[in-house]
């Protein structure tokens, strides 16, 4: 078992380098991130106890886990174009280590600085470099920092709550006083020329 989990673990960074190759064709990264994805699945659930620390092997991936470290969040970016990425992203919890909440990047259908609460299905995409428990909220709620460096022109740090709901993962939260003449953003990616 320990040379099966050290041959994946080589597997897992030859292909991670396939991914972030800069001179690769868009089409090819993209595989080359399924195919990671697929391996990355298959090492996850190899290490139960969430030990693994994958940021320090895949330059670029960011791993982040709560004091308690009860589950841990892993989020990239992948380059799509020169002036677009897309992210992606996985938890992991503890208590259930072979069951991976993947997360998918809808944010190309979110107007920037929405307050909805988004399923892991709508997740507004970006990297988690921070992650703390909401003091004095119910257990089950984190406070993200996140960043998005969605084209040339956009980079935002995003604050956002994780909150883990009946087994599921959900983002945001009413946890914000936002003042009553704060502008909204209301021009989608696809709006912006």
């Amino acid at each position: 078992l320990q040379a099966q989990s050290q041959a994946l673990s080589g597997q897992l960074v030859d292909q991670w380098t396939m991914v972030n190759t800069i001179e690769a064709t868009s089409a090819e990264r993209n595989n080359a991130n399924k195919g990671f994805i697929t391996m990355l699945a298959q090492a996850l659930v190899q290490d139960e106890d969430l030990s693994i620390d994958y940021s320090s092997s895949l330059p670029g991936m960011f791993v982040v886990y709560p004091t308690d470290t009860s589950f841990r969040l892993l989020t990239w970016e992948l380059l799509v174009t020169v002036n677009h990425v897309r992210h992606f992203g996985v938890i992991q919890q503890k208590d259930n280590p072979k069951r991976l909440l993947p997360l998918f990047d809808a944010s190309d259908r979110h107007f920037y600085r929405t307050k909805d609460v988004l399923s892991r299905d709508e997740w507004f995409g970006q990297i988690y470099y921070d992650l703390s428990p909401v003091e004095g909220s119910n257990e089950g709620q984190y406070l993200l920092l996140g960043y998005d460096r969605k084209d040339s022109l956009s980079d935002f740090k995003i604050l956002d709550v994780l909150v883990f709901s009946e087994g599921e993962a959900f983002f945001g939260a009413p946890l914000f006083a936002y003042p009553p003449d704060m502008p909204v953003v209301v021009l989608q990616r696809a709006d912006i020329q």
